[in-house]
């Protein structure tokens, strides 16, 4: 599995509207990944590769 941190520091700035866009987007990502790893993990027999 992948693990994400996210810093978020006292003195932020505001965030861009190009930011906020962007950070969707990864949210989406993320979303979508966490999907496909439920779906991997279910099927059986996978080669342990994919078990990272």
């Amino acid at each position: 599995m992948v693990s994400y941190t996210f810093k978020l520091s006292d003195n932020k700035p505001p965030i861009s509207q190009e930011n906020q866009s962007r950070n969707a987007s990864v949210s989406a990502i993320l979303q979508v990944n966490k999907k496909a790893n439920l779906i991997l993990q279910s099927i059986p027999n996978l080669p342990s590769t994919l078990d990272n």
